[in-house]
Formats: C-alpha cells, structure tokens, sequence
C-alpha cells in the first residue's frame, strides 16, 4: 500500500512538473490567441463577438466621406455616461454606416435628428458593420450593445444577407469564436490549451471551407433553405434578447438598387427580392414592426443614374437622396411606436 501511495505521488508530481516546464516552454516560443485582431484597415476581429470596426478610426472615402468611430468602434456621437431618455440602437451591414456619403447624412443621424424635435433627451448608437448579418450580429446585440442600454433596436438587413449568413456559418472567424466558447474561461490563458484550441480551429477551419465549396451552390439554388436554417433563427434570437431586456425590435429592409431600373447602365438584376418577401411574412407573423423602403424608393426611381444609389466602384451603397428617403419612413415609424406607448 506504501508502495502504491509513493508511486501515485511521484507520478503526480511528476505530471505537473512536466506541465509546469510544458507550459513554460510554450509561453516562450509560441504566441498566445488574441482575442482582438486587426484583418483590414477599419476592421478587427474580436473572438468573443465577431468582427466591428475600429475604435477611433477615421474614415478618409473607403467607407464614409468622413467621419470618426468612437472608442467602441460605432459610427455616431461620443455616448455620454448619463444615458439620455431615449437611446436608439442602429444595427447593420454596410448601409447603416453609409459607405461613400458622410455619417451625418445617412439615415441614422437624419431619423434621430427628426425624433429629437419630439424627444429632446436623445442620442444614438450606429453599430452596422460592413459584410455583417444577422448569424454575426447576435453576438455583437447580446455581448457588446446590451451593455450601452438601448431603448430601441432598429436593425436593418439588405439583399445579400441571406448569402452573408451561409458564407459566415461557415467561416473561419465562427470557427474560432465556438472554440472559444467552448472552453471555461479560466483555462483559456493556459498554453497548453491554447495550442488544443489551435488545432480545434485548424480542423474546423479545413472542414468547414470543404463543404462550403461543395455546397456554396445553394446560395443561388434554395436561399429559403438559408432563410430557415440560418437566417430566421438568428433574428429569432434577437427578438427573444429585446423582448428579455424590454428593447422595441424594428426591422428595416434597404433593397439592392442594381434591381432598380435607371439607376445603373446594366440590365436590372433579377430575383433578389426573397428576402424582402420573407421578411414581410415573418414581421406579420411575429408582430414585428416592418419598415420596407422598396416602395418609397422606386416612386423615386427616375431616369437619372446613381440617384438613389451610389456607382458600382463605390459600392452600389445610398445617396444623400436614398438615404433621407430612408430615413423619412424610419422616423415615421418610430414615431407611431413611440407615441403609442
């Protein structure tokens, strides 16, 4: 019995002794996973939510016209430590933070200026994030702008976002983040299990780019099955999130202007639409306030090119003129859920 108690010690000293000498090799030759990092000139990762844009970067015509994200990479005015009476959440892709016109003349700036009149404690928050979607968006609502206390979440999709999910669901970056969750977080600073989550994220990453090439066809092929497998249970879960935090959940659509004849030389695309349509049918269905601006937008629709819609080498994105149209219906929205309470 002696023997065996001797035995079972030195085998567990020696077991973490040699994870001790493991982990302290480890920490001197390879580089710990770091949970921001920088993959474009106005983007970073950040493996606990996903992509956003640079705190205090100032944009130089890439994106906007100018502007500057604050210190938690939003595009808007510097939030104050006293929360105003009514805080508006603008949540997006690409067209919340308007690519190629100034931030002062895209829709969220405009629609909470008009509800200022009515609502003088006010301010906003512009989380969009170019190339983002709903899949990639929960975890920026829930982890990140739960924390700044919105009254309203007006959360904007556009054409792309059903492709924009599948691509994401089978993207490195939700690879990295679903190791990451998956490990208790006082583990995560260990080396040794630094180095298992790597080759987690390899074997992840390796499979996942295999049947996204085998399957990506089904983007173009079945978008409803993108809808019902990806695209709706991702909105589902924002809504569920607003209603647990008693945040009013307002859907906008802003559609694809190459569907719109007479703003581009090229032939009118076809079948982008689906998405509008199930849209339509989910907020009737789920009792979501609906703000489609197609039909605003194509009543505005005249023979001058890129009036509504910027050119194709500045990314197809608003005008002035399309985003004050926009921005007219969203306040009138917001304005009716407002007073109705």
């Amino acid at each position: 019995m002696r023997s065996f108690l001797t035995n079972t010690t030195i085998f567990v000293v020696s077991f973490f002794l040699f994870l001790t000498v493991a982990e302290g090799a480890l920490r001197l030759s390879k580089e710990p996973i770091k949970e921001i990092v920088s993959i474009y000139d106005f983007f970073q990762f950040n493996i606990n939510y996903g992509i956003e844009l640079k705190p205090h970067y100032t944009f130089n015509g890439i994106i906007g016209k100018e502007g500057t994200t604050d210190s938690h990479g939003f595009c808007g005015p510097k939030l104050e430590k006293k929360k105003p009476d009514l805080r508006i959440a603008y949540v997006g892709d690409s067209y919340t933070i308007a690519p190629g016109i100034r931030f002062a003349d895209n829709y969220p700036y405009l629609a909470t200026r008009g509800l200022s009149k009515v609502h003088p404690s006010i301010d906003y928050i512009c989380a969009g994030v170019g190339g983002s979607s709903p899949s990639q968006q929960t975890r920026i609502i829930e982890q990140k702008l739960l924390q700044h206390q919105p009254d309203v979440i007006v959360y904007q999709l556009h054409d792309n976002d059903l492709e924009d999910d599948y691509v994401f669901a089978y993207s490195q970056y939700l690879s990295h983040m679903k190791v990451w969750e998956q490990v208790p977080p006082n583990l995560r600073r260990s080396m040794i299990v630094q180095q298992l989550m790597q080759i987690k994220i390899e074997s992840d990453k390796r499979n996942n780019e295999q049947i996204y090439e085998q399957t990506k066809s089904i983007i173009s092929e079945n978008p409803k099955y993108i809808w019902d497998r990806y695209t709706r249970p991702a909105l589902e879960q924002i809504t569920k999130i607003t209603s647990e935090h008693d945040i009013r959940f307002v859907i906008l659509h802003i559609p694809a202007g190459t569907a719109f004849e007479n703003e581009y030389t090229h032939a009118p695309s076809e079948n982008l639409y689906i998405l509008h349509d199930l849209l339509t049918q989910w907020t009737k269905e789920s009792n979501i306030p609906f703000i489609s601006t197609y039909e605003q937008l194509l009543a505005q629709n005249t023979e001058t090119y890129h009036e509504l819609y910027l050119p194709e080498e500045r990314g197809y994105h608003l005008t002035e003129k399309g985003a004050k149209i926009v921005s007219t219906q969203v306040e009138e929205i917001l304005t009716k859920i407002l007073k109705n309470e």
